[in-house]
């Protein structure tokens, strides 16, 4: 009711016929304008089991799980029990999101839950979610589960009226084939789906929004600017498989601080590659490397250290480190033969030896 943005304490004990869990997620959903300041603090259900043929509910309860909420006592006192107080059964006669099932019981070890569906893979961004339902979900439940996922499905952001609202696009566990992702003009984090072999050219270019990319576990090429002119980029998880960083894919990345390591599977780092990531302070390039390209970390203002596993120097192009003065890290045995090689020999007094 009007009342439910206004209360602190919730506590029934052995009142099934109430309906505490439906009473219970009524206040949490009228709060979620409130974000963590909620004035919901303390909570304690006890004796209740109730049962519902969407997960709605369910869902609403997870938000318990998010270290905000407190419990109370039996005498209904707070400062005794550290979190929440769910002491019941809960049946749920259709699909649900498994990871919030799986935060209610990794918290709560006395709510007992019951749940007669499929586990579904939960969307975070509620445009997205919207979009990737509309493709994937076949029986039209208003879920995705893994069967649903694994089945291939276009899904091609230029075909969505709200792509431009859609700040996380997750499609991790989605047998997707992707397209138009440049349509995605306030995306903040995009992780690509398993089906890709390669990101697509000039995917982000000159997206000012984004901030992280994932570019999913079965890529082996990244291709020509992926990211290039990306200011607000942050973060790149590459996986284990990545076989060749094709030219200028995060150029002028002014803002790039964290990238995972190269795997051994790269042999090639192409031309201007990092060229003007000037937050990026370190990277780690692993054993398979044959040739860094041109101008690949040019640049780069603020880089401190250069890791390079491979014990025979890489092909290097001219200026590689021009305008970056970081210390290069070489395997223990190999550093004369670095300072030796061609273009290498330029940076000799800034080779070191590490124990990888």
């Amino acid at each position: 009711g009007q009342c439910a943005v206004n209360i602190t304490d919730f506590l029934i004990e052995n009142c099934p016929l109430l309906k505490p869990v439906q009473l219970l997620s009524d206040i949490i959903e009228a709060q979620q304008s409130q974000g963590t300041n909620h004035v919901l603090k303390h909570i304690r259900a006890v004796g209740f089991e109730e049962e519902y043929y969407s997960a709605d509910a369910l869902n609403m309860l997870a938000n318990l799980a998010d270290g905000t909420y407190e419990g109370l006592s039996a005498e209904g006192l707070a400062g005794e029990e550290a979190i929440p107080v769910l002491d019941g059964k809960v049946i749920v006669h259709s699909n649900y999101y498994q990871d919030f099932v799986n935060s209610l019981r990794n918290t709560f070890d006395r709510l007992e839950l019951i749940l007669e569906g499929e586990p579904a893979i939960y969307i975070a961004d509620k445009y997205a979610r919207t979009f990737i339902v509309s493709v994937f979900d076949t029986d039209n439940d208003g879920y995705v589960t893994a069967e649903e996922a694994a089945i291939e499905r276009q899904l091609y952001w230029d075909r969505y009226s709200d792509a431009n609202k859609v700040q996380i696009a997750d499609l991790r566990e989605l047998n997707a084939i992707e397209g138009s992702p440049s349509q995605l003009t306030n995306i903040k984090e995009y992780y690509m789906g398993y089906r890709n072999t390669e990101t697509g050219n000039q995917m982000f270019y000159l997206n000012t929004s984004i901030e992280i990319l994932g570019i999913g576990t079965n890529v082996v090429k990244v291709s020509q600017r992926t990211c290039r002119g990306c200011t607000n980029l942050k973060k790149v998880i590459l996986n284990d498989k990545v076989e060749i960083l094709y030219g200028d894919p995060f150029r002028d990345c002014v803002a790039l601080t964290e990238i995972s390591d190269i795997p051994d599977t790269c042999y090639e780092i192409g031309g201007d590659c990092f060229n003007g990531c000037s937050s990026l302070k370190s990277i780690v390039i692993g054993r398979g490397v044959t040739q860094i390209s041109s101008s690949a970390f040019r640049n780069c203002t603020s880089m401190e250290s250069l890791f390079i596993k491979t014990a025979i120097p890489p092909m290097l192009g001219n200026d590689a480190f021009t305008n970056n003065h970081c210390k290069i890290y070489v395997s223990i045995g190999s550093g004369a033969a670095y300072k030796a090689a061609t273009n290498w020999s330029a940076y000799a007094d800034r080779i070191y030896e590490y124990d990888f």
